[in-house]
């Protein structure tokens, strides 16, 4: 083993005055040494302190964020699909309304179809004092979030067809249990009245399916299922005014009545 022998003229560097601790002064006892409770916690130790900590009340919940994104996806948000998102938007409407605002953008909910619903703020589609739409202002109002989509005359008379469906399905069913299916072969018929026929049974079936295929685009009806059938979403009571649609499907029925008069008669 070796012996390094004390060097009695060594002077003290600075990492000797530092491990040296604080050196009394005036001759007197040396001075206290902070109890390990008392220094501050390390970076790292306040960070994971902080993880259990009260959020700040400006933050907003998780699981309200997910619930308004939902919302900004999809359009419309059912309680049946998304239940948890749906009571969160539910229980945190203002909070919604908040996030909702600066983008010119509201929510609507339908309470007794357990629905919400993004809607473009009434201020964009020119709503005055009393909370009436000006036509001309609902005609042309933009959104730079939201695409306007117009619906072809085929289509409104189809939608005219399937909400005169839906509300007889309330009616009977007081708007519990699941939305009405209607089969593809009976609705046929009925747009056949207001449309005239195709040429065909099966032009006439195409064009339909055609029409009910742009419609699942939009949300108000699913896709034909293995039965031939066709479900009538909830959302249906909110694309449209129902007395537009029935003074629009009236006019066309006379229309297609008075095609079958023969000409030279009077109706």
């Amino acid at each position: 083993m070796i012996t390094v022998p004390l060097d009695h003229n060594h002077r003290s560097s600075i990492f000797d005055e530092i491990t040296a601790g604080p050196r009394p002064t005036g001759g007197g006892p040396p001075a206290p040494q902070p109890s390990p409770e008392a220094l501050p916690p390390p970076p790292e130790a306040a960070a994971t302190a902080d993880v259990g900590a009260v959020p700040d009340a400006g933050v907003t919940p998780l699981r309200v964020k997910q619930a308004v994104q939902e919302l900004l996806r999809l359009g419309v948000l059912y309680a049946e699909a998304k239940p948890n998102l749906y009571q969160s938007l539910l229980s945190e409407r203002d909070r919604v309304a908040a996030i909702l605002e600066p983008l010119d953008l509201t929510m609507r909910v339908d309470e007794v179809r357990a629905m919400a619903i993004l809607m473009v703020a009434p201020a964009v589609l020119g709503d005055d004092a009393a909370g009436a739409e000006s036509p001309a202002a609902v005609d042309e109002w933009q959104h730079p979030l939201v695409r306007r989509q117009r619906l072809t005359l085929a289509q409104s008379l189809l939608l005219a067809i399937l909400r005169r469906r839906y509300v007889e399905y309330e009616k009977t069913a007081g708007g519990a249990g699941a939305p009405p299916q209607v089969p593809v072969e009976e609705l046929v018929p009925e747009l056949q009245t207001y449309l005239g026929d195709g040429g065909s049974d099966s032009s006439n079936e195409s064009r339909l399916r055609r029409l009910l295929e742009q419609l699942r685009e939009h949300g108000i009806v699913s896709a034909v299922d293995d039965d031939d059938q066709v479900t009538i979403r909830p959302l249906i009571c909110h694309v449209a005014d129902p007395t537009s649609l029935q003074l629009l499907s009236h006019h066309y029925a006379r229309l297609a009545s008075a095609e079958t008069v023969p000409s030279g008669s009077r109706v």
